[in-house]
């Protein structure tokens, strides 16, 4: 009887925190983008503040502002590496001979045809003039007007989360344990202790969780990137990079990266002679993805998880599906550090529940 009511009201305020997050998701996305590059910066800032030059200490605020150009520049250069393998790509496909393209494809198209006719997609129409219907539909005022507006509304959105991220982040980095003060702020009175355990549990299991994404990227990437250079893609260092990247959405992220791989090896390696080359070199690339992806979920993640969230593979599954059910690609992303921190707050604030025991008992296996 004495553990329900503190159940009970434990439970009505992680209810109420969920959907004050989630009306407030941008926010609080900000904020968390902020949170997550601080932790990269703050051991930088660190740096920087004890510094002595003769009798000049450099000030907290000069070294925060000294962490956020560095950070900066070291994303500039990696576009400044990236851009222009991008750069490199989109002229050789532009410079590709449509009509080469098209003659190779020939037979396959008719194929297509035949077969598209006999589950009534075509009727007496060709499957050119079939997909130029199509375009033409897509291609209407409406259709256009609403992707310009796309694009517009996605640069001014990047824009602001930009000049909001960076804003928070110089005050994150300038004041020591900011983000941690407004969390703790959010405590039940009497339970700052618990709350500032939880909070430096959760922190240090991100860091290592963060850590392991970014070793799970670099791996992934230099095994496509070997696949692809036995292959002998020219272009296999742009595929590697966009596959690891795209690798950190779960499911979904390797069936794009795949399918990227593909239009961009076959682009790069054309003109081909023949039809059957261009199956060869697809089946080739969907190999190494394939292999590299058999690597990436019985070796990598399984180490990177049970050595960060420690957690089992069917509760990882599940709480991924339930990010994406509720926040799409984002949530599946987010999925397993929140559910990380919301299992950490649960084991400390309700360690008592039969069900919090059962899961917090993966954390010592």
């Amino acid at each position: 009887m004495n553990t329900f009511p503190r159940w009970l009201l434990v439970s009505i305020g992680i209810v109420f925190f969920i959907a004050f997050a989630w009306y407030f998701s941008n926010i609080v996305t900000y904020l968390l983008i902020a949170g997550i590059l601080s932790f990269i910066g703050q051991p930088i800032v660190e740096f920087l503040s004890t510094r002595k030059i003769k009798k000049f200490t450099i000030p907290r605020s000069m070294a925060a502002i000294l962490a956020m150009a560095l950070m900066f520049f070291s994303t500039m250069i990696f576009l400044s590496v990236f851009i222009p393998l991008m750069t490199h790509e989109a002229k050789i496909i532009s410079e590709i001979d449509t009509g080469q393209l098209l003659a190779t494809l020939d037979a396959p198209i008719q194929r297509l045809e035949i077969f598209l006719r006999d589950i009534g997609m075509l009727q007496n129409d060709t499957l050119q003039n079939y997909l130029q219907e199509r375009l033409k539909g897509l291609l209407t005022i409406a259709n256009v007007s609403n992707i310009l507006n796309s694009i517009l509304g996605f640069t001014g959105d990047f824009f602001v989360l930009y000049a909001s991220v960076t804003f928070i982040l110089f005050f994150f980095l300038k004041e020591k344990n900011l983000f941690l003060r407004i969390i703790l702020a959010l405590a039940p009175e009497g339970k700052e202790n618990q709350m500032e355990n939880a909070l430096n549990d959760s922190k240090r299991m991100l860091a290592r969780y963060f850590r392991g994404i970014l070793l799970q990227i670099t791996i992934f990437s230099i095994l496509i990137w070997v696949g692809l250079a036995i292959v002998g893609l020219s272009n296999a260092f742009l595929i590697a990079v966009l596959a690891g990247i795209l690798n950190i959405i779960p499911y979904v992220g390797p069936l794009i990266a795949a399918v990227i791989g593909i239009v961009l090896g076959i682009t790069t390696a054309l003109p081909m002679e023949l039809y059957p080359d261009m199956v060869w070199l697809t089946v080739k690339i969907l190999a190494v993805f394939q292999v590299t992806q058999l690597i990436d979920n019985y070796l990598i993640q399984p180490f990177i998880f049970s050595n960060s969230v420690h957690a089992h593979p069917l509760e990882i599954f599940l709480v991924i599906l339930a990010g994406g059910t509720s926040g799409g690609v984002f949530g599946m992303v987010l999925a397993v550090p929140a559910y990380t921190v919301l299992k950490v707050l649960a084991k400390e604030f309700l360690g008592d529940l039969k069900i919090v025991k059962e899961l917090a008992g993966n954390n010592n296996s």
